[in-house]
């Protein structure tokens, strides 16, 4: 996969790429497909930027202090990392040497935390002197005499061992690459390949990985690596800080970029213990409202507040899927709803379903549906209900008006329970029916399974009518 660093300028026929201000012009190039040119122009781009970075941070107020603190923060934890198999060991000698301070874990984890500190601070466009921020330019400053003698002769060492082996730039740091292929993710999520709110875990996701190995050569990406996070993320499950769920997507993401990496040709080859490192997470509980439920939300809520929750238990839908639901996929003069469902309407062999709208929650969307424009529903601004916007400080924010209107019913009826449980409730209410059970998959918009469902079967879509009416009884809702 090549690094997307760059856009394609149409006019002008080559590539481009607008960095802190400045704009780089590429190779030119026949067409977008033109790859001999696409990487000459990456190849170029590459070059210029750290010109570009070199030429701005050695005019930057107070650099003289922020490169030297960044380098000996980098320094000591290029250390720990080389000696991370010995940390018990590093414990111990410690303590018999009469070094008094912090464990090895511990201080790994505040280097990782000051360096990502003074590279944001340092990053603006006038950095404060590190006096005002309490960060001495020598860590060790502050240490007994014994201890800093100690982490000089270290430091001394592996410097050593650097110029021996090659030094290793930050552009050649796993921090520099979980950058580049964060911007590939953000391109992806700008031109709909993939969901933003799916970018922003891998971004949540990867900066939990940048604070344990941010620093490091790229070409340390190895399998004692992988090893050594998967047991930093056993330790972090077990002190209680975050759930196995939780470790179980930080760890798949990571196991995505160190492919992406082989992928881009940044490391040779892919740690042998990639395909079976994992970690084992419980199978949730599947949790559903209660039919008395129902009934108190639809009583209570608005009548606009009510169209949303009908919605969600007639045909399935999410929050995302009203936010996106388009007059051309409702039926105005019969009451039915024909779509895909918005989180998979990319794949193939997920279906259109055919959803006939109950009595109420038809009568409901003519009267407060648009039937033009791009959107069935908009809110007070006419803004979509769900989507992503920009924070000052350039992260996507999400925000989700269905999810507020949710809120606030919940929270007037005392019925604090997820969105997502309308969707689950009549799901399962359909699963338990003898003849209406097999419909359960389909009312959730799910692809096939079997070969002759993909091919030979027919979806009785009379039998499904009287399905999703049977599901309205239940709620009483004729």
């Amino acid at each position: 996969m090549d690094k997307r660093i760059l856009t394609w300028d149409k006019v002008g026929k080559r590539w481009k790429r607008i960095y802190r201000g400045r704009t780089f012009y590429g190779k030119r190039g026949i067409r977008k497909s033109d790859q001999e040119a696409y990487r000459q122009a990456v190849n170029a781009w590459n070059e210029w930027k750290a010109t570009a970075d070199t030429d701005i941070e050695t005019h930057k107020p107070h650099a003289e202090q922020y490169r030297p603190a960044i380098k000996l923060r980098q320094a000591m934890l290029g250390w720990l990392d080389n000696e991370r198999q010995y940390a018990a060991e590093y414990d111990q000698y410690a303590e018999s040497r009469g070094i008094e301070g912090e464990s090895f874990a511990a201080l790994r984890d505040r280097l990782n935390r000051e360096i990502e500190r003074l590279r944001t601070d340092f990053a603006r466009a006038k950095p404060p002197q590190l006096d005002g921020t309490g960060l001495p330019i020598d860590p060790t400053s502050t240490m007994p005499a014994a201890q800093r003698a100690w982490w000089r002769d270290n430091i001394t060492t592996l410097e050593t061992h650097d110029r021996w082996i090659g030094v290793t730039d930050h552009a050649k740091t796993i921090g520099a690459n979980l950058d580049d292929f964060l911007t590939v993710k953000r391109q992806q999520a700008d031109s709909g390949e993939i969901a933003y709110g799916w970018f922003a875990v891998i971004r949540y996701h990867l900066e939990h990985f940048r604070r344990y190995a941010g620093g490091m050569a790229v070409k340390q990406v190895n399998a004692n690596l992988l090893s050594g996070y998967r047991g930093r993320l056993l330790d972090t499950i077990k002190a209680g800080e975050i759930t196995n769920t939780y470790g179980k997507g930080l760890l798949a993401t990571v196991k995505q970029f160190v492919e992406w990496l082989w992928e881009s040709e940044a490391i040779e080859h892919l740690p042998r213990n990639l395909r079976t490192l994992r970690i084992t997470a419980d199978t949730p509980t599947i949790k559903t409202l209660t039919t008395d439920e129902i009934k108190t939300l639809l009583t209570e809520a608005t009548e606009r507040t009510r169209l949303l929750v009908l919605l969600m238990l007639n045909t399935g839908m999410t929050g995302k899927d009203i936010s996106d639901l388009t007059p051309d996929e409702v039926e105005w003069t019969t009451g039915r709803v024909r779509r895909r469902r918005s989180k998979t309407k990319r794949q193939k062999t997920v279906p259109v379903v055919d959803y006939k709208l109950w009595r109420t929650t038809f009568d409901l969307l003519r009267r407060y549906g648009s039937r033009k424009g791009e959107r069935v529903f908009v809110n007070r601004n006419g803004e979509q209900l769900r989507r992503w916007s920009e924070k000052e400080d350039g992260k996507p924010r999400n925000v989700d008006n269905v999810r507020g209107v949710w809120a606030k019913l919940t929270e007037r009826t005392g019925i604090q329970k997820p969105l997502k449980l309308l969707r689950t409730t009549s799901a399962s209410t359909l699963a338990k029916h003898t003849d209406y059970g097999r419909f359960s998959f389909l009312f959730l918009g799910h692809s096939p399974k079997t070969t002759a469902e993909r091919h030979y079967v027919q979806v009785p879509q009379d039998l499904f009518d009287k399905a999703v009416i049977w599901l309205g009884a239940q709620f009483g809702v004729k």
